[in-house]
């Protein structure tokens, strides 16, 4: 299996309305102003190597790159359009009532139905062990 990396330092998760469920700071975005990356920001920066933090700064999915990114998009029709694996990942990323360490098992979870690992750094109060 492949291994992605979630950096939490840099993790901008959940909503505003529940703050013990907000995990760092200004829009979730897959870049946004204050440098905090949505999990797909994260992943498309690896999933990717020839996009750069310019290139997903201020976007709100990876649909908006206008481009085939493996795993994260698609060609629908005549436009990119996000994959379910994006849409079932932006509805964990962002839900405002998932605690910390559920949201985490809940992208491991669905990072294994696609063949990937889930490697989180910067989190000291979980281990990086497999999905089970």
């Amino acid at each position: 299996m492949k291994t992605l990396i979630l950096d939490f330092s840099k993790w901008r998760a959940g909503g505003d309305d529940i703050k013990e469920n907000k995990i760092g700071k200004g829009n979730t975005q897959l870049l946004n102003g204050q440098g905090y990356m949505c999990c797909l920001g994260q992943f498309s920066l690896q999933l990717d190597k020839n996009l750069n933090k310019n290139d997903i700064k201020n976007l709100s999915c990876p649909d908006e790159l206008l481009r085939i990114i493996p795993l994260l998009t698609k060609k629908q029709e005549l436009k990119i359009a996000d994959t379910k694996f994006s849409t079932d990942a932006i509805n964990i990323n962002d839900n405002p009532i998932i605690k910390t360490p559920e949201r985490i098992r809940l992208l491991r979870g669905l990072l294994k139905t696609v063949g990937y690992i889930l490697q989180v750094k910067n989190y000291k109060s979980i281990k990086n062990e497999k999905a089970k």
